[in-house]
Parts: structure tokens; C-alpha cells; sequence
């Protein structure tokens, strides 16, 4: 019972603590969360991705066995959710939008905090490479997904192209082959702006759940969550063995399996209306359920 409450104290609280402030400010102010998600998107959070790519001694191998689990995760997790919708005869926009909210993991605000408090920074790559390889898998098979559910056609390939994340993945694989470094004065700008990312994905993620229209649970609402924060982690368990994860690769993979929904179904939702009000709430119940969830699996990673 101890191990549980310290884990859950000096693990998971302090992300409360500081979404929970977002919350208040999305309550009392009116400020708005598009463009704080903006200024995340395009600049901090491409900035944290390229200082943790090549801030690490991370081989190609490492990357390449990190990326691949992370797809083969997702991909498993969309055919189970997509089978359960099916077998339930649910209507088709209701299993593109399950699948939609299983896949997109909040492993950049929520999974990075909780892996550098719980793990170290020895765990930060692998997580950052776990993100950048969930966000790529939801821009590209998430937004097929959303089209074949809301019969809107989008070009999956391009998708991609249209955010920074990926090119910052690209430019730091190009420093870290060639061995190069950013001049001082911009490998500052890029660590200040790395730093701030994290505390402001938090403040984000409150932000937006304060404006979420809570309903009771349903059916579907409760296999999303289940999906998300149960079967999720635990194929992953089965995955880091198949792929040899250990230490902190194990620890970082596993845990980032394990967070809720993230905000970015939400967006997908509402861009192609798919049950846009349902992916909302599963977005704000599975991050609510997953302090309870994590809390143990923090504990028996530790």
C-alpha cells in the first residue's frame, strides 16, 4: 500500500496538480485553448523532439526497434477495437470513432511528464520516440480511419506533412547520422523551448477538459477506456518481450501504452465530425480513470 501511495504522490499528483491548474484558468478565464495548442504544436513541441533525438545516445537499432513496437502496438489495438465494434454491430461511425480514441495516445503532455518523474531521463528518449511514432500512426491511419467513418475523403499520405513534428523527427536524424551541432545561440532557443513544452501540454490538457460536456457512461464509452488504459498496456507487456525492450526502453514503452486518450482525437473528430462529443468525453473520463490505473503499473514497472 505504501509503494502505491508514493507512486501515486510523487508520480501522478504533480500532473494533477498542474492540469488541475489549467482546468481553473479554462473555468475562470476566457482564454483560448486553440491557440495555446498552436503554440505547443508548431513550436514546442517539434522543439522537444528534436533536443531529446539528438540529446541521447540512442543507436538506430534503438530507434528502429522503439518505432516499430510502437506501430505494431497501435495497429493491434485498432483490430481488436475495430472487431468489437463489428461482432456489437455498432454503426460504422461509432467504430471509427473507438478506434480513433483507442489509437491516439496522450503520450506527449501526459506520457512524457509521468515517464521523466517516474523513470528518469534515462526513459525520456524512448518515450519521445514512442510519441513521435503514435502522432505519425494517428495523422496517417487515424485520419483514414476518420474518413472511412464520417465518409469524408482525406489524403492519408499528406497529412503528416502538414505538421512540424515530422520534420523535426527528419532534421534530428540527419544531425544525429552526420554527427552535426546547432550553433549556440539556436541550441538555446531549442532547450528553452524543449523545457517549456512539457508544463505547457499540461496546462493545455486542463484547459480543454474544462470545457468538456460530461454524460454518463455508455457501453461504448466504457470498451474505449478499457481498450485504452487496460488492453493497451497489457499487449504491450506481450510486445516488449517479442521485440527484447528492457530497463527503460521496457519501462517507457509500457507506460506510454498506457495513457488516456489524447486531445488530438478530439481535433480529428471535430475535423471530420465523428461522433465529435463522444471522443470529448472519452478524452476526459480516460484521463481521470488512468490515475487510478497507472498508479500499480507504475509500481510493478518500478
Amino acid at each position: 500500500m505504501n509503494d502505491l501511495l508514493n507512486a501515486f504522490l510523487n508520480n501522478l499528483l504533480p500532473i494533477f496538480l498542474a492540469t488541475g491548474i489549467g482546468f481553473l484558468l479554462g473555468k475562470k478565464t476566457s482564454i483560448n485553448p486553440g491557440s495555446l495548442s498552436k503554440i505547443v504544436l508548431y513550436i514546442f513541441s517539434p522543439c522537444l523532439i528534436f533536443a531529446m533525438l539528438t540529446g541521447n545516445s540512442l543507436s538506430s537499432g534503438d530507434v528502429l526497434t522503439m518505432m516499430g513496437y510502437t506501430i505494431v502496438l497501435m495497429v493491434i489495438v485498432a483490430a481488436i477495437t475495430g472487431g468489437i465494434g463489428f461482432f456489437l454491430k455498432w454503426e460504422r461511425s461509432i467504430v471509427a470513432a473507438t478506434i480513433l480514441a483507442s489509437i491516439a495516445t496522450n503520450a506527449g503532455n501526459y506520457g512524457l511528464s509521468l515517464t521523466r518523474f517516474a523513470f528518469g531521463d534515462k526513459a525520456l528518449p524512448y518515450a519521445t520516440l514512442f510519441m513521435v511514432a503514435n502522432s505519425l500512426m494517428t495523422y496517417t491511419l487515424g485520419i483514414s480511419i476518420a474518413s472511412w467513418g464520417s465518409a469524408r475523403k482525406e489524403n492519408p499520405l499528406k497529412a503528416p506533412f502538414q505538421y512540424p513534428f515530422l520534420y523535426a523527427f527528419i532534421l534530428a536524424m540527419i544531425f544525429n547520422y552526420f554527427h552535426l551541432r546547432l550553433p549556440l545561440p539556436v541550441d538555446r532557443v531549442v532547450t528553452m523551448f524543449s523545457d517549456a513544452s512539457i508544463p505547457s501540454m499540461l496546462v493545455l490538457l486542463g484547459v480543454q477538459m474544462s470545457a468538456v460536456d460530461w454524460a454518463k457512461p455508455s457501453q461504448v464509452l466504457v470498451t474505449t477506456n478499457l481498450m485504452r488504459l487496460v488492453a493497451s498496456p497489457t499487449v504491450a507487456i506481450a510486445l516488449s518481450a517479442i521485440f527484447a525492450l528492457q530497463g527503460p526502453a521496457r519501462q517507457a514503452g509500457i507506460i506510454q501504452a498506457a495513457m488516456p486518450t489524447a486531445v488530438t482525437a478530439m481535433l480529428l473528430a471535430t475535423e471530420f465530425d465523428l461522433q465529435p462529443g463522444f471522443v470529448t468525453i472519452s478524452v476526459a473520463f480516460s484521463t481521470l480513470l488512468s490515475f487510478v490505473t497507472l498508479t500499480p503499473l507504475i509500481t510493478y514497472l518500478s
